[in-house]
């Protein structure tokens, strides 16, 4: 009886501060990727020993990625493509062929960015759970839709739509993929949720899910900013608590940069 107890009490404990943790881990990415891509773009001058912690942190976050997500999509779209080349050779004079497919360094910094954002929009998910974004959107009438698509138009509209119906898509695609992957192990909840954080992984860094948010909520907050319905309440809401970690992260990484560069021009003057 006690042994039961005992997993129930550090079950519960982890489950609280699991939380924590995320919500710090979620600013220490979105810190990072803001330092890496300040000093990628502005061409700061750092310490000496800042930049060679922040080439290594940078170098390690690539060998990441490429290990255990965009490897793993290249070779899928290798035996795609070459699988297609096979067929068409049937009808063509086209040889199959497995195709060279690399990652740009840029594109593997821009999804760093993107695991950051999608991170920071997880840490929102704490505060403001979904099911209270569902509830209020349950107690939306026809005209407070039709009113918030009035207030966004035409142009902004359509784009808001299309990115909408593609973040819905990803999230089909990761509870979808979750449940047929943690199936068998089901009962092992620790083993599904890491599964899970794997997924949102690929879905962030791949899809760049975490800039499709990003634009969603930024054109309707923008565009709906007067209106108060139920589910605006909620959506402004949940975006202020990721404007909170997103600020926060993004100010600390240039009071950060700008800091590294004072004290080297400083110490550079001094010899």
């Amino acid at each position: 009886m006690w042994v039961r107890s005992f997993f129930k009490s550090t079950k519960e404990v982890r489950r609280k501060y699991s939380n924590e943790l995320s919500k710090l881990a979620a600013f220490f990415l979105a810190f990072m990727s803001f330092v890496l891509l300040i000093k990628r773009f502005f061409d700061i001058k750092l310490l000496p020993v800042v930049a060679l912690s922040l080439e290594a942190f940078h170098q390690f976050c690539h060998a990441i990625l490429h290990f255990f997500v965009f490897s793993w999509v290249i070779a899928a779209v290798k035996i795609i493509v070459y699988a297609l080349l096979w067929l068409l050779s049937h009808f063509t004079s086209v040889l199959p062929h497995w195709p060279h497919i690399s990652i740009p360094p840029i594109f593997t910094d821009l999804a760093l960015v993107s695991l950051a954002l999608t991170r920071i929009f997880r840490s929102a998910d704490i505060v403001v759970p979904r099911s209270e974004r569902e509830m209020a959107e349950a107690a939306m009438s026809k005209q407070d839709w039709k009113n918030i698509e009035v207030a966004e138009g035409v142009f902004w509209g359509s784009i808001h739509r299309i990115v909408e119906g593609i973040n819905k898509w990803i999230w089909k695609f990761i509870n979808r993929l979750h449940r047929f992957i943690s199936r068998p192990i089901k009962k092992y909840t620790i083993i599904s949720d890491y599964i899970y954080y794997f997924i949102v992984t690929i879905a962030a860094s791949v899809f760049m899910w975490g800039f499709i948010r990003l634009t969603g909520y930024l054109i309707n907050i923008i565009a709906s900013r007067q209106l108060q319905s139920p589910i605006m309440k909620t959506r402004r809401k949940f975006f202020r608590h990721f404007l909170l970690f997103f600020a926060g992260a993004l100010i600390c990484a240039i009071i950060f940069a700008y800091a590294n560069g004072f004290l080297f021009e400083l110490i550079d003057s001094a010899k």
